[in-house]
């Protein structure tokens, strides 16, 4: 158990998050440039009702087969629980597509504001449930610790992404159509080639007997997870409803744009952290390390963070036209709610090694009503800044009573001094990224490079930082000039 082979991993994720997540932003351009504003608008509550949808499709069983792989695998049973969790999302796929299309009609067209808006029901549909089949197939190479096939299946979905959506988009001029098609056919026609490959390997099965076990584990996990995703929608539908759905477009490409941080840093932690943890929470020493990584996750958000103030001006320049810029003032108010997702994880991950997900579904249940509280009094007379505010406020209340709940089960001796040292320096890069987002091309980025300098510098002289801290981030650095090579070499092999 060495935290070398964990960063490792997580550096390889990072590549595999940054190919498929990619995507995200390699579409935005076709997105601004071939649909009106508004249009993007209704497409970004429509990407977001799909990705809610996939969750309850998926019933919690990806995250059910992440936490049972190991101990099924031991028993040479992997094939059986991947074959049951398999079938499950197929059947609970069926029963939403049904019940959306005989419900979500008359929900949509208040929604989404737009003429015929029933007609993308179905679409939908099939695009989330494409989706849960996808990422469920792809957690085997995460279970199996195989980040390098991830990480370039991954980039081959992005590739696929950008040519059908080209296609449909530019060529074929099909609109949101066009853009939910493209959702179809990406993902589910990757997930039928991928699939294969693995039944390559594994020979699938189902047992009657898993399927308790795997729903009263996995379905307290719709809540968590669709809860960031409920959220979402319900703020971009009522600014929609209260302000435009211009209003919509910039809060949306502003918020995408914030979640760099997260594709590059949050979520490829915790593809590696998850099958980490539950693969050693046994093992002496274990809360130690789990502390320490808490603490590097937060110091390495606050360069991420300064590391997106010095793109996001050019990047927006590139990527949408000139009524899209004010976005630029979302993007670091944003970041401190993205943080606390990933400190999120780590609480709830403590929490599930006891799987005590009744709890954590119950606390994420809470925020969710909490949250779109919030939003219904807010944004009306807020606009974005009433929507913003939520979401810091709301992911600041859950990472900390989640974390609280998690340490009390399985409890970790937190850092806290180190914490203040690097929660200050987040807060530092952030205001000045703020206060200097209408300022000249030089003032920008030679206060923000200044900051760099200076943060890094800090860092490292500073007393908090040990040897051994300074002797990790070191080889953190080396495993990460290798990461390539290794990729290169694994593309030679057979997937």
């Amino acid at each position: 158990m060495k935290l070398e082979h964990f960063f490792k991993e997580t550096v390889i994720y990072a590549m595999g998050v940054l190919g498929s997540r990619a995507t995200i932003f390699l579409l935005i351009p076709l997105y601004t440039h071939s649909l009106s504003t508004s249009d993007y608008g209704a497409l970004s509550i429509l990407l977001l009702i799909t990705q809610t949808m996939a969750v309850f499709v998926d019933l919690g069983n990806r995250k059910s087969f992440v936490r049972f792989a190991t101990e099924y695998a031991d028993k040479n049973l992997l094939g059986s629980l991947l074959g049951t969790t398999t079938l499950l999302i197929l059947v609970t796929g069926l029963i939403v597509i049904t019940c959306s299309n005989l419900f979500l009609p008359s929900l949509f067209q208040r929604v989404l504001y737009i003429n015929d808006a029933a007609q993308y029901v179905p679409l939908t549909c099939y695009a989330a449930l494409a989706q849960a089949l996808n990422t469920h197939v792809m957690s085997y190479y995460r279970v199996t610790q195989d980040g390098s096939k991830y990480a370039l299946l991954s980039a081959g979905i992005c590739g696929l992404a950008c040519v059908t959506n080209y296609v449909l988009l530019l060529i074929f001029h099909q609109g949101l159509k066009g853009a939910l098609m493209a959702q179809i056919l990406t993902y589910g026609g990757s997930w039928f080639i991928i699939i294969c490959s693995v039944y390559s390997r594994v020979k699938f099965n189902f047992s009657p007997t898993l399927v308790p076990k795997l729903l009263r584990f996995g379905t307290p996990l719709v809540v968590i997870t669709a809860s960031a995703l409920i959220t979402d929608t319900v703020a971009m539908s009522l600014l929609g409803h209260s302000a435009t759905l211009d209003q919509v477009a910039i809060f949306s490409l502003g918020y995408k744009v914030s979640q760099i941080v997260s594709i590059v840093l949050i979520l490829p932690f915790q593809l590696a952290y998850e099958p980490f943890i539950y693969a050693h929470m046994n093992t002496s020493g274990i809360q130690w390390i789990v502390a320490r990584l808490l603490t590097y996750l937060v110091l390495a958000f606050a360069f991420a963070a300064l590391g997106l103030a010095l793109i996001s001006r050019g990047l927006l320049n590139v990527i949408a036209p000139p009524a899209y810029f004010s976005a630029l003032g979302v993007i670091p108010l944003m970041l401190p709610g993205l943080l606390f997702s990933g400190i999120y994880n780590i609480g709830e991950s403590l929490l599930h090694t006891k799987n005590k997900t009744h709890i954590t579904s119950t606390i994420v249940l809470i925020s969710v009503l909490l949250s779109c509280s919030l939003n219904f009094f807010l944004i009306p007379y807020c606009g974005i800044y009433g929507a913003i505010f939520t979401h810091n406020l709301i992911n600041i209340i859950l990472a900390t009573v989640v974390l609280y709940f998690g340490i009390k089960l399985f409890p970790i001796p937190l850092e806290f001094k180190r914490l203040a040292t690097v929660g200050g320096l987040l807060v530092f890069f952030l205001v000045i990224a703020f206060v200097l987002k209408d300022e000249t091309f030089i003032i920008y980025y030679g206060t923000i490079t200044f900051a760099t300098v200076l943060g890094i510098t800090c860092v490292y002289f500073s007393r908090v930082w040990d040897a051994d801290d300074k002797a990790m981030l070191s080889k953190v650095w080396n495993q990460s000039l290798r990461v390539l090579s290794l990729l290169y070499r694994d593309r030679t092999e057979p997937v």
